[in-house]
């Protein structure tokens, strides 16, 4: 076995922990965290933990998907080449979506009292303009 083998039995076993953990998280703070989202006036602890459940919901999903794929992997079998051919999917919703709106949620809990439309806003025109690169480019 080389040191990339050895990784990948290591992330494997780690990844039950990991989800049972986050998991938990979920379970302790998301009924907060949902009381959060449907109030009015919403304080700065009401925002981090609205990211912080958002940020663990996406790597619960996460690390179930890739859990999943490498286990694939690990055993062989014939349906792991579409998981990772399918792992966008994934990375998309869990990494970018979730991880963009939990760090939006933790910007917004530190400026309460100002807007931060500007940064919003010139992170959606990045990403816009990298994503129309991608399309010209092929």
């Amino acid at each position: 076995m080389n040191l990339r083998e050895y990784f990948e039995i290591i992330s494997l076993g780690l990844t039950p922990g990991m989800v049972i953990l986050c998991a938990t998280v979920l379970i302790i703070w998301g009924g907060r965290a949902y009381g959060a989202f449907r109030s009015d006036d919403k304080r700065e602890i009401d925002w981090l933990i609205m990211g912080i459940c958002i940020a663990f919901a996406g790597k619960v999903f996460d690390n179930v998907w890739w859990g999943i794929a490498w286990h694939m992997a690990a055993i062989d079998h014939p349906s792991q080449a579409w998981w990772f051919e399918n792992g966008v999917i994934s990375n998309t919703f869990a990494r970018q979506g979730c991880g963009i709106i939990a760090a939006l949620c933790h910007i917004q809990a530190g400026m309460v009292a100002r807007k931060m439309t500007s940064l919003t806003f010139a992170c959606a025109v990045i990403g816009f303009m990298y994503a129309v690169y991608l399309i010209i480019s092929k």
